[in-house]
């Protein structure tokens, strides 16, 4: 009886230990699938923020030039305008939003924030696929949608990617900011165009 009783629990020891490496080896894979799967949905966000994007810059391809003109020459300024416009904006949202009763308008508020970042982004892709497609003659989307994959690949450095992608960020909702507002200064005469087409005649 004590040494059936000695196999008895040796067997189910070994079994014991066989269950746990297996549970282990299960998680390790389930954790790989689970990083696999959320690398490929933030690599759909990427290409599809790319793709906003490019439509963007052909939706308004005046604004979008007006943009790159003032991301390309004044870029200190376009960084401290959109610096300020982020902070500024969230700020005002999450009050309206603690409010409650004004939520509406902070949801509305964050809507164009967001707006505001695509065409920011749009603006900084173009800039960098001018700098990477030595094809004079290309299409403003080739030159967002090659600028766009060389940049978010940057932004995936660790630490000087994200600083980087705040740089341009800035950068280009301040070129957006102020081409907005010197729009709305000098609106085109006759029928309404688009931001931009009356400040590039």
């Amino acid at each position: 009886m004590n040494l059936e009783a000695l196999v008895v629990m040796q067997t189910a020891a070994a079994a014991g230990e066989n269950a746990e490496q297996l549970g282990r080896a299960l998680g390790l894979g389930m954790s790989s699938l689970a990083l696999i799967a959320l690398m490929g949905i933030w690599l759909l966000v990427k290409v599809g923020f790319v793709g906003m994007a490019a439509w963007f810059t052909t939706g308004y391809p005046g604004a979008s030039t007006r943009m790159l003109e003032l991301y390309e020459t004044r870029g200190v300024r376009c960084f401290i305008v959109g610096a300020m416009n982020i902070v500024v904006g969230l700020f005002v949202a999450l009050l309206l939003f603690a409010t409650q009763v004004l939520g509406l308008l902070g949801l509305l508020l964050l809507l164009a924030l967001a707006a505001g970042i695509v065409a920011g982004y749009s603006v900084a892709y173009r800039h960098v696929g001018t700098r990477v497609v030595s094809n004079p003659n290309a299409t403003h989307v080739r030159l967002v949608a090659t600028g766009g994959l060389v940049a978010e690949s940057a932004f995936m450095v660790p630490v000087l990617g994200q600083l980087l992608s705040l740089g341009m960020l800035c950068r280009g909702f301040g070129a957006v900011a102020m081409a907005l507002l010197a729009w709305r200064r000098n609106p085109a005469p006759g029928a309404p165009q688009e931001p931009g087409e009356s400040l590039a005649e």
